[in-house]
């Protein structure tokens, strides 16, 4: 029995594309198989009339296939132009990280001046004395009220404010 048949029933073939394998007829195998006497005088040159040849594989030499060089240059190109883009991207977020801690700063200035602007307003809020004020105009600016004939009352319930469109009847020109 040849070596060349039983390494074809080792192979697993998947599917129904399995080639047909041509086998011995049955009297040939039993031949060649060996009675359990003939183990002890067991010699395999004497049992095999024909040496076994195992066919080699073919050998396929691949050739390798040369890389154009346009396709290197365009496959660098690509690298190096993602490289640039990530450097970009990471520009721009410490930019804008800086700039946010900027704005940040800004803010909390703002917030601190005007918490003073505040405190002063206050200060010199409650710092006015009004009668203080009122001797102040009325004796070193000559400051007057005005008397009641200076003063006209208009009445308009469809606006809230008045716009004056012509000069007063009875009243020259700016109020004197």
């Amino acid at each position: 029995m040849s070596d060349r048949y039983i390494r074809n029933y080792r192979r697993y073939i998947v599917g129904n594309e399995a080639r047909k394998i041509d086998m011995p007829e049955v009297e040939e195998l039993e031949t060649d198989v060996l009675a359990i006497d003939d183990l002890e005088t067991y010699e395999p040159e004497k049992v095999f009339s024909e040496p076994v040849v195992v066919p080699e594989p073919e050998q396929t030499v691949q050739k390798r296939k040369k890389v154009s060089f346009f396709s290197v240059v365009l496959t660098l190109g690509t690298i190096i132009m993602a490289l640039y883009l990530c450097i970009v991207y990471v520009n721009a977020y410490s930019d804008i990280s800086s700039l946010q801690k900027e704005v940040d700063q800004k803010k909390a200035v703002i917030a601190r001046m005007e918490k003073e602007n505040e405190l002063a307003y206050e200060e010199i809020d409650s710092s006015v004395n009004l009668r203080k004020v009122y001797k102040t105009a009325t004796k070193k600016l000559g400051m007057v009220y005005p008397s009641e004939s200076q003063i006209y009352t208009y009445n308009d319930k469809t606006s809230g404010r008045v716009i004056q469109y012509a000069a007063i009847p009875g009243v020259n020109s700016w109020g004197r």
